[in-house]
């Protein structure tokens, strides 16, 4: 009983599945509040990760972003095929064209244009939580479906290819600097 309150739900929602980016949200809220408010800016150092939703103009080319901090990664398993950590990453930033009816106003051109919108990372909390997403919506029965793909993951996860450019550039750059002054 203790445990469910202390996650703000009732004893109705004792039997609903919740999810683990719900439960990981609301692990970090409920140690905010014990430790106090000197904790949250050490909380959001170990866990909050910073990234950028990038707006490129198809016509004028001009660039514009808007940055958001989020406590971890929810990645999508692709439906249908055992996949990789990795794959997930590359869906999850994949660059999606917005034209037509999609179309987004540009400052520049003074009007809608074709823009792709893609997501970039900008820095990395020292705890990153990823969750997969292994449910999905089989649209013609209208019910959740529980994907059991193979995730493969790799004992090292290099995310410079999904940063912005010019820092994954710094840090590559800091990662060989970092191992030529061990070699000596």
């Amino acid at each position: 009983r203790d445990l469910t309150k202390s996650f703000g739900w009732n004893a109705d929602e004792v039997f609903d599945q919740h999810d683990v980016s719900e439960l990981n949200s609301v692990l970090l809220d409920a140690l905010k509040q014990s430790i106090g408010s000197e904790s949250e800016e050490l909380l959001n150092e170990l866990y909050t990760l910073l990234s950028v939703d990038t707006f490129t103009c198809e016509e004028c080319k001009s660039s514009r972003g808007n940055q958001s901090t989020w406590q971890g990664l929810s990645l999508n398993i692709i439906k249908g095929k055992d996949t990789s950590v990795e794959e997930s990453m590359d869906k999850y930033c994949e660059l999606e064209l917005m034209n037509e009816d999609n179309c987004v106003y540009c400052a520049n051109c003074d009007k809608k244009t074709p823009t792709k919108r893609g997501l970039q990372l900008k820095k990395l909390p020292y705890i990153l939580t990823i969750n997969l997403g292994r449910f999905t919506l089989d649209y013609e029965k209208w019910e959740r479906v529980k994907l059991n793909n193979i995730v493969k993951f790799s004992r090292y996860f290099n995310l410079d290819d999904w940063f912005v450019e010019e820092l994954a550039e710094k840090r590559r750059n800091d990662y060989k600097n970092q191992k030529d002054n061990e070699a000596n």
